[in-house]
Formats: structure tokens, sequence, C-alpha cells
């Protein structure tokens, strides 16, 4: 293990140092480029004039570059937009071949969802890299010829824009050159349109990752890694969540006899693996999932439990140990026994009005 950390990261550093490099040998050969760029293009007989002094754009020009001319400004729009073109195509082309082996992997597993997809992505890169490469044709002919002619000039020795050394490549350069300018726009615009999309893209996954939070911050609902904390039940047997409010059962299910606001002074707890009302559906049959005798007031009825039918034999709540009685008896003796109409579980009538009574408060019996 240790053995292939250390190489691992010792070729982690070494590919690391390689890059460095190669992104300070792209950035000087753009700067390279520039120069030489700048140089032919005045040989070539540009407008040397300042570009402040163009009567449109020379004050917004003027303020960040006084004394760049017309071929600075060419000999930069050639250079960086044909470094950014090339380094587009070569990462689309080693996207194409990354695919290409994604595809091949999924064909041998069979997923022909995945290989239609690699399929596809293929073809977008592919369409892109060739109306890319068309404009790139005509963009380093240009390039090419200028250099030729920089060339050329340098070697006749000469230093001024009024001699022309050689007829045909002025000729080639005008001709080419018309299309040079255009080709720089387009891979300009194309290259602005990439960007958005990767953009676009990356603000998507982005947003995936946030929004869920910034849901439940707006809905003022905790989130998944939020802790719940649980207070107890409330009369009518609901779990309660919320310190506000008044709570009748503590957080294991007994009954308290008198609450109010202040009853949520307790420490709260983590709600349990399953609802009071999932508790009692999830018990094994043959075992009561009536509640306890000193339950101020019925509470919920378990999901999924049904009423007893009338000939089944019931506990008896609040009676006697072990005391049981049919459903039908105990309907058909309604002083003696209450049936809840909702679960069906019977009650001992006297402990039934007893509990109620506790239940209504003070108010019940002031009245």
């Amino acid at each position: 293990m240790w053995a292939s950390f250390v190489r691992h990261s010792v070729g982690t550093v070494w590919w690391l140092g390689i890059a460095t490099i190669g992104i300070l040998a792209n950035l000087w050969a753009v700067v390279e480029h520039y120069l030489n760029a700048k140089n032919a293009l005045e040989l070539a007989g540009t407008e040397k004039q300042p570009l402040w002094r163009d009567e449109l754009v020379g004050r917004l020009l003027g303020a960040f570059m006084p004394d760049a001319s017309l071929a600075n400004a060419l000999a930069v729009t050639v250079s960086v937009l044909e470094a950014l073109a090339l380094f587009i195509l070569f990462h689309e082309l080693f996207h194409v071949i990354e695919l290409m082996r994604h595809r091949r992997s999924h064909q041998a597993a069979e997923n022909v969802a995945e290989v239609d997809e690699a399929k596809w992505r293929i073809i977008e890169s592919l369409t892109l890299m060739g109306i890319l490469g068309v404009f790139l044709v005509f963009a380093i002919s240009f390039d090419v010829e200028l250099f030729r002619f920089r060339a050329l000039a340098v070697v006749l020795g000469v230093g001024d824009s009024d001699v022309v050394p050689a007829r045909d490549h002025v000729v080639s350069l005008a001709n080419i050159g018309a299309y040079g300018y255009l080709a720089f726009t387009a891979i300009g615009a194309l290259l602005l349109d990439w960007s958005f999309q990767k953009l676009d893209d990356r603000c998507t996954l982005l947003l995936a990752l946030v929004e869920p939070g910034y849901q439940a911050l707006r809905s003022g609902t905790p989130s998944q890694t939020d802790e719940i904390l649980f207070y107890g039940y409330d009369s009518d047997g609901q779990p309660v969540y919320d310190s506000n409010t008044p709570i009748a059962y503590d957080t294991n299910g007994n009954a308290i006899a008198t609450f109010d606001a202040t009853a949520n002074d307790q420490a709260p707890t983590t709600p349990p693996a399953a609802p009071r009302a999932e508790q009692a559906a999830a018990q094994p049959p043959g075992q009561s999932s009536a509640p306890s005798a000193d339950s101020p007031v019925t509470p919920p009825p378990p999901a999924g439990v049904s009423p007893a039918a009338e000939g089944e034999m019931v506990d008896v709540i609040g009676g006697t140990d072990g005391q049981r009685i049919r459903l039908a008896d105990a309907l058909a003796d309604s002083n003696r026994y209450y049936v809840d109409p909702t679960t069906g579980w019977v009650w001992n009538g006297p402990h039934w009005e007893a509990l109620r009574g506790m239940a209504s408060g003070p108010e019940t019996k002031a009245a």
C-alpha cells in the first residue's frame, strides 16, 4: 500500500511539473507569435497610427492602450484566437478518444443506453471539431503567408513598409488576408458560444448541489443533515417537533396528567425509528395494539389496522388485569363499556369517564 502511495504521489508531482512547463511554454509561444505577427503586419504596410486617434473607439482604447496601433491589435487577435482554437480542437480530440473507450467498455457490458449516449457525444464533438477546423484552415493559411512574407522581407533587407520585396507573396497575402479576418471573427464567435455552453453545464451542476439546501432554508424545514428534535405527543397522539406546542404524552408515550406550553422544557430526544402509530401497526399478531390504560384520550388508529369484528375477543382498557370481552357484548352494554367507533377499542366505562374529565382540564371543572 505504501509503495503504491509513494509511486502515485511521485507520478502526480512529476506530471504536475510537466503541466506547469507546458502552460509556460504555451504562454511564451503566444507572446512569440504575437511579436512575429506584429512585425510582419508592420512590414506589410498596416496602419501604424495609434488607436487613440480613431474617431469612434479612440477614447476607449486610448484609456487602456494609448500607444497601441492597428498592427498590435491584429497581432493579438491572430496569436490568441489561433492558440485557443487549437487548444479546443485537441481537447475535443482527446475527449472523442475517451468517449470511444467508454463506448467500448459499455458495449462489452451490453449497456445499450450508455453506448447510445457515447455515440451521440462523439458525433457532437466531431461536429464541433469539423466546424472549427474549417475556419482554422483559413486562419492558419493567413498566418503562414504572413510569416513567409516577413521572412522574405528580412532576407532581402527590407525595412521600409513602402518597399515590396516580392509581388507574388503580397498578392497571396492580400487574397488570403480577407478570408483570414473572417476566419478569426468566426473562431471568436465559436469560442464564445462554446464557453457559454460549458459555463451553463457547470452552473447546472453547481445549482444541483446547492438547491436542496436552499429549498429547505426557504421553506423553513430542516434539511436531511439537520437533527430533528422530538418532544413527545400532543392530545391527539400526533408527534410534536415544535418546542412551543403543548404535549400530552412524553417521548415514551406515557400520559402527562396536566400539560401546558412549559411541558416542553424537558430535554428533547431524537425521534424513534417509527412513529407511534407505525409501531402499533408493526406489532406481531395476537398482541394488543391498544394504548396504555392511563391515556386520557384515544390515540389515532394504527395505520392498516381495521376495527375488530363483533365476535372477536378484545382487551378492556382500564378494566381488571386480563379482562377481555366480545366486541358485540361491549356494544350492547354501553353503561359499563365505551367502544371507540374508529378503532374498535373497548374501555372500562367509569375509567373512560374519569380520563375524559382529567383531559378536559380545569376549565371544564370550573364550568
